[in-house]
């Protein structure tokens, strides 16, 4: 239906216009330790582009969790560091807060960085887009 000319314009502006998304995603990211923001690459094929992270965890920080029970798998106790559990009084050794051997994690706040950022940049990324079709096109 394109063209082999028009197919490569489509393609080329939806790798810009992916990588222009890819840009504002990063930068609206959430930041612990960088390791989400650094996590995020895109793919492409034929008349489609894709932007995806990968970490495990990052489709919980931006859909949030719900109330969840954390169980030991491989340990004797559930445990973290002090210095991650400043406030914790309960039982400690060696520098470590102690759970016990399951939790009921309260469960997180969705945080949509990713939805955020391409809604608050969708007309941004659009121009581009139709710049590089019509630029590839010359017209």
């Amino acid at each position: 239906q394109f063209g082999d000319k028009g197919k490569e314009a489509i393609n080329d502006g939806l790798k810009t216009m992916v990588e222009y998304f890819q840009g504002v995603v990063v930068r609206k990211a959430p930041v612990k330790t960088g390791n989400l923001r650094r996590s995020f690459f895109t793919e492409y094929s034929d008349l489609k582009a894709s932007l995806f992270s990968k970490v495990k965890y990052g489709d919980f920080v931006h859909e949030g969790t719900r109330a969840h029970t954390i169980r030991i798998v491989r340990k004797k106790v559930l445990a973290t560091r002090l210095s991650q559990a400043p406030n914790w009084r309960g039982a400690k050794s060696n520098g470590y807060a102690l759970f016990g051997k399951q939790v009921e994690h309260p469960g997180t706040k969705a945080n949509p960085f990713a939805e955020t950022a391409i809604k608050e940049n969708e007309q941004r990324g659009l121009d581009l887009f139709r710049k590089m079709i019509l630029r590839a096109l010359n017209l």
